[in-house]
């Protein structure tokens, strides 16, 4: 007689509301907030809770292992701009189509990108989910440069690495990062999970 294969029990998902977190991220005047910790930490959770507040327009790129090529970057950071700005990128794409080394032209196509963005609105953020897999390259990181350093546009940068370029003296006084202390459940918020239905 054959065993009936038994199926995995799926829990749902229990999502913990960070209010306190949110908080600091709405109260505060940034332009580039930085989510820095490992896995597990609930980072982009609180990134989708907090844009999706009231007055945000958040236009996202959610990056994989492919973010290490400069033309993927490009991309994914004119398609989630573009949801901010409408009609951001099309001169940049144009000029991603005939060159032969974008990774060369990394901090050209960066700067043309940062003139579309030129009229970002107050209210809009790029967030970039998984940032690792642009700081593994050099040029990937030279292009996301470009464009903060010469937009106005407000990001926020999730992953387990600080920028590179966060450290540049431009930024100073810009940014807000939130690491492990600060994203660690506080005793409240544990009672409130515990309370919550199962």
């Amino acid at each position: 007689m054959s065993e009936e294969l038994r199926k995995p029990r799926i829990y749902p998902r229990r999502i913990i509301e960070r209010p306190r977190l949110i908080e600091e991220l709405e109260s505060s005047d940034a332009r580039v907030v930085l989510l820095i910790a490992g896995p597990g930490w609930g980072k982009t959770v609180l990134a989708e809770q907090w844009s999706g507040t009231h007055g945000i327009s958040a236009g996202w790129y959610r990056t994989r292992s492919s973010a290490a090529d400069v033309s993927m970057v490009v991309r994914g950071f004119v398609a989630a701009a573009d949801t901010v700005v409408s009609g951001t990128g099309r001169r940049l794409l144009e000029r991603l189509a005939v060159t032969d080394d974008p990774g060369r032209e990394a901090i050209l196509l960066g700067e043309m990108l940062a003139v579309d963005l030129a009229d970002w609105e107050a209210d809009g953020w790029l967030v970039v989910d998984g940032y690792d897999e642009i700081a593994v390259s050099p040029q990937s990181e030279a292009f996301v440069e470009a464009v903060v350093l010469g937009s106005p546009a407000r990001v926020m940068m999730i992953g387990s690495t600080r920028p590179a370029w966060s450290r540049a003296p431009e930024l100073a006084g810009t940014i807000l990062e939130l690491r492990e202390s600060a994203l660690r459940v506080t005793l409240e918020e544990a009672l409130e999970m515990d309370a919550a239905p199962k």
